[in-house]
């Protein structure tokens, strides 16, 4: 049977119900540092954010910092949005500063087929886990508590307000927050979270699924899977599920050869 501790559990709450999200990679431009910083900024002063990029003083009219370090606080949650290769130090630096949690927006990672690629990515899921930062990607797009309009995202499409009563957990991001999204605001249909889990070094979509059972405001878990990690820990969630009476939707793509050539290319599952 797989447990799942309060400290991680406690991570993943604070990964969705943030006060207080830093975006390290913040940039004017909006490109993922910067989509990321404006979607955090749609919470307005229920969320206190605090982008990290040394070349600006201030960024879409809020102050900037030289470091995470310098940061008056230690964030519920830091959105990562650095090369490839800056990716650990900046989760060190993450957990000098004992943030609660992390979203890798960074990509370059096992989706590449590259041995080393591969080997970084294992790097960053063992520390995730054992440094405490637990973390959702890389490769991923973020996630969303649309019924507290919390946007810590670099989605494109940020177009639903207020919520409902389903969850959405998605490997892929650009499905998430592109198609299916825009989809659920033409149906009229409300997500109470939308959660991307990319490559999955650490946190997996089960983890997620696993915490969304005990949230009282979700009676629904949509799923768009390209891969299980760990097949075991997804039968027990769904198990967890039936006994407390919450369905679980789940399309699970890339079983056809091409399908699963194209996965592997996108999330590595």
């Amino acid at each position: 049977m797989t447990s799942w501790t309060a400290e991680q559990l406690q991570s993943i709450h604070r990964m969705l119900n943030p006060t207080s999200i830093a975006v390290i990679g913040a940039t004017p431009r909006l490109q993922y540092g910067g989509r990321f910083l404006r979607a955090a900024l749609q919470a307005g002063d229920r969320v206190r954010i605090y982008p990290v990029n040394p070349r600006y003083d201030e960024i879409m009219g809020v102050k900037s910092y030289p470091s995470l370090a310098d940061v008056p606080e230690s964030p519920d949650v830091v959105g990562i949005v650095v090369p490839y290769h800056q990716v650990m130090p900046t989760l060190e630096e993450c957990a000098r500063k004992r943030v609660g949690s992390a979203i890798v927006i960074s990509a370059g990672f096992a989706e590449r087929g590259d041995g080393g690629r591969r080997d970084l990515q294992r790097q960053i899921g063992a520390f995730a886990r054992q440094s405490g930062v637990r973390i959702t990607g890389p490769n991923c797009l973020g996630v969303a508590n649309v019924k507290a309009g919390i946007w810590a995202c670099a989605g494109s499409r940020l177009v639903m307000s207020g919520g409902g009563p389903i969850a959405l957990v998605s490997q892929s991001g650009a499905s998430a927050f592109g198609p299916f999204l825009t989809r659920a605001v033409d149906l009229g249909i409300g997500y109470s979270y939308i959660v991307t889990t990319g490559n999955e070094a650490d946190l997996e979509s089960s983890d997620f699924m696993r915490y969304l059972l005990d949230d009282p405001d979700t009676r629904v878990i949509a799923c768009f899977i390209e891969g299980f990690k760990d097949g075991r820990k997804f039968m027990e969630v769904a198990r967890l599920a039936a006994e407390c009476g919450k369905p679980i939707v789940l399309i699970k793509i890339g079983r056809s050869p091409a399908g699963a050539k194209a996965a592997t290319s996108h999330t590595a599952a």
